[in-house]
Formats: C-alpha cells, sequence, structure tokens
C-alpha cells in the first residue's frame, strides 16, 4: 500500500473545495490522499484508517453545519476525526464560508475546536490560505517529483 503525507476528510457538500485543496497540495509536492482519487478496490474503511494512521496530516474540510451527524456514532467524519485524534495527528481544521462550532460538539470530538484552524471563507482569501496552509500549517514536506529530480540532475552534470 501506497503511503500518504496528508489525509483530507470532507462531506460530499464541500467535494470542490477539498478537491481544489488536495489538488494545490499535489502541486506544490505533497503526498495527499483523497478518497475519490485514491481508493483502491478492498474494504473501504480499513484502507481510510490504515492512511490515517501513516498520515502526519489530517485536513479536514468543514462547510457550514459540517459536524451536525457526528452525533450520530457511525457518521464517517466523526469516525475519521476520531481516528485521527486518538493517534495524535495534525488536525488542521478548514473552516469554509458559514461554518460555526456546534455546542455542544458531538461527545469525543469536545477538544477538536480546539485544534489551530484556518479560515478560507472566499475565493480572494483561497489562495493566501493555502499558502498559510503549506507555510504554517501542515507538518508534511515537499516532494520533488522524480522528474523534477532528473531534470535538476542533468543540468548539473552538464555544468561539471
Amino acid at each position: 500500500m501506497k503511503y500518504y503525507d496528508i489525509f483530507i476528510s470532507y462531506r460530499r457538500s464541500s467535494y470542490e473545495t477539498a478537491n481544489l485543496i488536495a489538488t494545490r497540495l499535489k502541486a506544490a509536492g505533497y503526498s495527499v490522499f483523497f478518497d475519490m482519487e485514491t481508493l483502491r478496490s478492498g474494504k473501504f474503511n480499513e484502507q481510510l484508517f490504515d492512511v490515517i494512521d501513516n498520515c502526519k496530516d489530517f485536513i479536514l474540510v468543514l462547510p457550514p453545519e459540517a459536524l451536525d451527524r457526528c452525533v450520530n456514532e457511525d457518521d464517517w467524519i466523526r469516525l475519521e476525526v476520531c481516528r485521527a485524534m486518538d493517534g495524535k495527528k495534525n488536525i488542521v481544521p478548514v473552516m469554509l464560508n458559514g461554518f460555526t462550532w456546534p455546542d455542544p460538539m458531538p461527545r469525543g470530538m469536545e477538544s477538536l475546536s480546539d485544534y489551530q484552524a484556518l479560515t478560507a471563507t472566499s475565493t480572494e482569501y483561497f489562495d493566501m490560505a493555502m499558502e498559510r496552509l503549506q507555510k504554517r500549517y501542515i507538518l508534511s514536506r515537499r516532494r520533488i517529483p522524480l522528474f523534477k529530480l532528473l531534470k535538476y540532475a542533468s543540468a548539473l552534470v552538464l555544468v561539471l
């Protein structure tokens, strides 16, 4: 199984934003797990939990009312967040326009609002939020794609 540095958790209602975050991070050289692109055949829950267990960063995309269904023990966002919290992952909540923390928080998730959150509420601030996410919030390191590494190595050989 391939290992990823960053896991992106989201509600289907925020698919476009989550996909945009994944695309930006991949383009910047990060290894990102985004379920719609990455899941293979097999047991869904085992694959998700394995990736969460082995990643460094857990990005949680929060549209309005994203945590309302987390009162249900079998809600997937709840299961993913609790797994990340239990594994002491670097959790980065990304709050979208209109999101507010529920009061009370779902049982077992009370400390989620204590994590340093990033606000990405409008298109004009999205680029700035993505830059801040990479520079200040995630622990993972960018990886230089192999083709770029070979290109740089070839240039260095020619210079020598």
